[in-house]
């Protein structure tokens, strides 16, 4: 990939997901630059089965659409593939404890840089195989739910995500 520097010339950028989006045109929230640089990504083998995988969503008994569905697919996955590990990690809204089961992995709180942080670091220490992350806008913090991106870039296994909406055009972000 190719970054204009600040002289305006095109350089190699090895760089990783924050190193990208800070050349974007559009501004992320600060916390995103304060963090230390991840260690370079790790690529699976084709040929690599998945044993664990770390979900991360709302979860039941949130009630919302993504909460329903993320902890409907971690069932269905577990159901029909019993030798996976599914892992899942539930966002917090601020001000908002729910009364989760015993079976979820960890809850990430939605507002707090340092919460996505401590979470990369137990999904690294459990071993996942990889990341399955069930993206709605308003779930994450941040501006724009930039703060998943800081998880994301500490991830040295494969990172899936499923877009539950998208945007049809860069839509500025809200003044506060």
């Amino acid at each position: 990939i190719l970054i204009p520097d600040t002289a305006g010339e095109a350089r190699p950028q090895k760089g990783h997901t924050m190193d990208l989006l800070q050349h974007l045109p559009t501004s992320l929230s600060p916390n995103l630059r304060e963090v230390q640089p991840p260690v370079s990504p790790v690529f699976v083998p084709a040929d690599k089965r998945i044993g664990h995988i770390a979900m991360i969503g709302n979860h039941l008994p949130r009630r919302c659409g993504i909460a329903t569905y993320t902890t409907h697919v971690a069932q269905a996955v577990a159901a029909r593939y019993p030798d996976i590990r599914v892992d899942v990690w539930a966002m917090e809204e601020a001000g908002k404890l729910h009364a989760y089961p015993d079976t979820l992995a960890g809850t990430i709180r939605q507002d707090e840089p340092a919460s996505y942080l401590e979470a990369a670091r137990a999904i690294t220490a459990s071993g996942a195989d990889m990341v399955w992350i069930q993206h709605e806008f308003g779930i994450f913090g941040g501006r724009a739910g930039d703060l998943i991106l800081s998880l994301i870039d500490r991830m040295t296994v494969p990172v899936a995500v499923a877009m539950h909406t998208t945007c049809p055009a860069r839509q500025p972000s809200p003044k506060k």
